[in-house]
């Protein structure tokens, strides 16, 4: 059957591309032309024609380019995020702001997305703002981990350490995620070079009372510091007591592969290498 004049549009788009890829810029030209002409609203053609006009110095005709593919795709994420792009790279900060806003209420779980407008914030003084945007986002409880660690960083860097450890205290007792975060506090302590508080903090994260994922995660954090204090006999024992819980653990095997390229066992490291492969 006769492809559609969109699937049509899509393979000559896509021709366009490898061709300007390959550095053949007068094919691309041509493709991308044809491929504007069989469908004028592919998003494809469009966001490479964007791209071309950007990089001729046609800033004007990028946006107007952009702008015809928000109103084709109003809801489309990467068109928006193209669109965002494009601002910070033209100095236009309100106006990806403004964007990134609209992003952030079609997808609130992104944790990507928060990070993102947050930084573009800082980027023009507005770190107030930006830190209500971060615990406006804990306060809604997310399933990952990752933005209350973000959240941290974030006070680290525009806040101090000091400022940052009592947040993260404040968080360790406050939600549910307080082992977890203990992990993250453990390696702040680390990176302070407090090994001694570290250390007693691991060993109470990795007793029987605390989740599988935080106690071997804990084990692995001690065996690594016994392994860099060259205590290989205890990291050995440590990760043994992992991997009788999860025998393919992926941390163990890591270190595994790192005490046995230490000791000149090449091939016990690559199987493990392997394995993480898989």
């Amino acid at each position: 059957s006769p492809s559609s004049p969109t699937d049509h549009a899509e393979s000559l788009a896509l021709r366009a591309l490898m061709a300007l890829n390959g550095q053949d810029r007068e094919a691309g030209q041509q493709w991308l032309q044809q491929s504007l002409k069989s469908d004028p609203t592919n998003k494809t053609a469009l966001l490479l024609q964007a791209t071309m006009l950007g990089q001729t110095g046609d800033q004007k005709g990028a946006q107007q380019v952009l702008e015809q593919l928000m109103s084709h795709y109003p809801k489309d994420l990467p068109v928006k995020k193209s669109m965002v792009t494009f601002y910070i790279n033209q100095e236009q900060p309100e106006k990806a702001i403004e964007l990134m806003q609209k992003i952030i209420e079609q997808e609130p779980e992104e944790w990507g997305h928060q990070a993102w407008l947050a930084g573009l914030l800082v980027k023009l003084n507005r770190t107030t703002e930006a830190k209500e945007l971060l615990l406006q986002n804990l306060e809604r409880k997310p399933e990952s981990i990752t933005p209350y660690i973000g959240y941290v960083q974030f006070l680290q860097q525009t806040e101090g350490e000091d400022s940052a450890e009592k947040e993260l205290q404040r968080l360790i007792t406050s939600t549910k995620r307080g082992d977890e975060l203990q992990l993250y506090q453990a390696n702040m302590l680390l990176e302070k070079g407090d090994t001694a508080a570290a250390t007693q903090l691991l060993q109470s994260l990795s007793d029987d009372t605390r989740t599988e994922k935080v106690r071997l995660s804990a084990k692995i954090s001690l065996a690594r510091l016994s392994f860099a204090e060259k205590d290989i006999v205890k990291a050995k024992r440590l990760i043994e007591e992992v991997q009788k819980e999860r025998s393919s653990y992926p941390k163990a095997l890591a270190l595994e592969a790192d005490i046995a390229l230490q000791e000149g066992r090449a091939d016990t490291a690559v199987a493990n290498l392997r394995e993480l492969l898989i």
